[in-house]
């Protein structure tokens, strides 16, 4: 996901719908303009992965849902 501002600062928030207790977040930590991130230990199926980051003062949101198979990588 191309970010529409370069991110001074941020979090990824993994959100399980069937269990909670999975939920996890991330600091968004970019590498030439992306983010790779080790789903492996992650429970497969649907997850919902809620972006939130700050631009020269803006925050911005971006929300989308993906199925994980849990040896994968996932880039943002």
């Amino acid at each position: 996901v191309p970010l529409p501002a370069p991110a001074a600062s941020g979090s990824i928030y993994f959100y399980r719908p069937s269990d909670a207790e999975l939920d996890r977040e991330i600091s968004l930590a970019l590498k030439n303009g992306s983010q790779s991130i080790d789903v492996g230990a992650f429970e497969s199926g649907l997850w919902k992965v809620r972006m939130r980051w700050i631009a020269k003062g803006v925050e911005y949101r971006y929300n989308t849902t993906v199925v994980l198979a849990p040896t994968k990588l996932l880039s943002l």
